[in-house]
């Protein structure tokens, strides 16, 4: 999971009119499946690099190194959890690998970082923040306006059964509200009924949720809007 550090927010810009969508548009990676580890912090950080990284050059996003994150980022406790935000200052000094290089075992190990291997590099970090507007209901014109950008790594309320048996729809009840899980948004939109929502890419599988994405009310569901950054190539 993550949480807000102090550093710069992003505020600039109009929020796009009806959505975005980063997964049709080839800027992110499949599904994957953190296993018996609790490194979903390192699987929602290391998506919005290589999204971010994607977008930037123009290439197709690569999957870089969670177990890299796992292993030697001595601010978080591996397969015990951590922040994406340090997870993001960690990869500022130590650009990751490929997963095919150093690759997922879900669980702690040693550290094995090859910095000449180390491609997925980032200049910096930027918080979302989560503000309330004029008739005190959350804005979500931060949200959007990051994610024109790329991918945006949330922490979210993720131990209700609402959350775990989440089959499809738009989730926004039934999640509690302490932030316990990171993972990636990837766009929003509207449905039928004019109501939004933000997609989310999980990883708990394929198997899990719609393809192993939900979408997540925008107005703070599952406290989406809580604790949300994405990082700077």
């Amino acid at each position: 999971m993550s949480a807000q550090v102090n550093v710069a927010t992003d505020l600039d810009g109009a929020p796009p009119a009806d959505g975005i969508d980063w997964v049709t548009l080839k800027k992110v990676t499949p599904v994957q499946n953190q296993g018996q580890c609790g490194s979903c912090w390192t699987f929602s950080a290391s998506g919005a690099i290589s999204s971010a990284r994607a977008i930037k050059y123009d290439t197709a996003p690569v999957d870089y190194s969670e177990q890299q994150i796992v292993d030697c980022d001595k601010t978080g406790n591996g397969c015990s959890g951590g922040l994406m935000d340090l997870a993001f200052v960690y990869v500022m000094t130590s650009p990751l690998e490929l997963s095919t290089d150093y690759p997922y075992t879900a669980a702690n190990g040693t550290c094995q970082y090859n910095a000449s291997k180390g491609s997925g590099a980032i200049i910096g970090y930027l918080n979302v923040p989560k503000n309330m507007n004029s008739k005190n209901r959350i804005d979500t014109g931060p949200m959007k306006n990051a994610l024109k950008k790329g991918p945006v790594s949330v922490g979210v309320a993720a131990s209700s059964t609402a959350f775990q048996n989440y089959s499809g729809g738009i989730l926004g009840k039934g999640c509690g509200t302490q932030v316990d899980h990171g993972i990636l948004a990837v766009g929003w939109g509207k449905n039928s009924a004019g109501h939004a929502y933000l997609l989310v890419k999980n990883q708990w599988g394929t198997n899990w949720g719609t393809n192993g994405f939900l979408m997540i009310d925008m107005h703070n569901g599952c406290e989406i809007l809580t604790a949300a950054s994405y990082p700077i190539v």
